[in-house]
């Protein structure tokens, strides 16, 4: 499922929504019940989908003020987005990508090229997470060889 942002409405570049389930007998009529593969408190479900969306804001407002404050919190926020996702939620993807695409940024706008490696190892996971077919595959790549191009550039 595909989600298309409203006009001036701060989006990811990875807008799809995935919920991976699974099938379950009910004891009391024998029917199946799709269940969630990985559950989460919904304290941490609250924390995860603010400190994404946070992340994102800052990220919005670093890419026109050129701050660098908002640039290093937007990490921050999207660091511990993916704190919070353990290695089967499947908000992982997500949020490696979203952490990856500003320690990228970061490399850039700092002229760190040889910190380029933490980006493109987010980036990697990310995209071994997400399979074939997945909607947000192809753009993962992309960014994969924007990061890989932009190290190979500086060497």
């Amino acid at each position: 499922m595909i989600f298309q942002p409203k006009q001036q409405e701060v989006a990811s570049p990875c807008t799809s929504l995935f919920m991976a389930v699974e099938q379950r007998l009910s004891a009391e009529n024998d029917a199946a019940v799709l269940c969630p593969l990985t559950t989460l408190t919904s304290s941490d479900v609250d924390a995860l989908i603010l400190r994404t969306d946070a992340g994102h804001g800052l990220l919005a407002r670093y890419r026109r003020m050129q701050n660098s404050s908002d640039l290093d919190q937007c990490i921050n926020h999207f660091e511990r987005a993916s704190d919070l996702c353990p290695m089967d939620h499947p908000c992982r993807p997500a949020a490696l990508f979203n952490l990856a695409t500003a320690k990228l940024v970061s490399c850039k706008a700092d002229g760190r090229y040889l910190d380029l490696d933490i980006p493109i190892s987010l980036f990697e996971e990310a995209l071994d997470l997400r399979p074939t077919g997945h909607p947000d595959r192809t753009v993962t790549q992309l960014h994969l060889a924007i990061s890989l191009l932009s190290r190979h550039i500086v060497q």
